[in-house]
Formats: structure tokens, C-alpha cells, sequence
């Protein structure tokens, strides 16, 4: 489903997988 928390969480995890990469 959609959510705003869904899409928070989502953006949330692209950037620290951005810093660990």
C-alpha cells in the first residue's frame, strides 16, 4: 500500500544507503 510514512521510510534508507556506499 501507499503511505507517506512508506515513502518517508523509503527516502530515509536511499540516503544512508547513499553515505555507505
Amino acid at each position: 500500500g501507499f503511505s507517506v510514512e512508506s515513502v518517508k521510510n523509503d527516502t530515509k534508507i536511499a540516503q544512508l544507503e547513499q553515505e555507505l556506499d
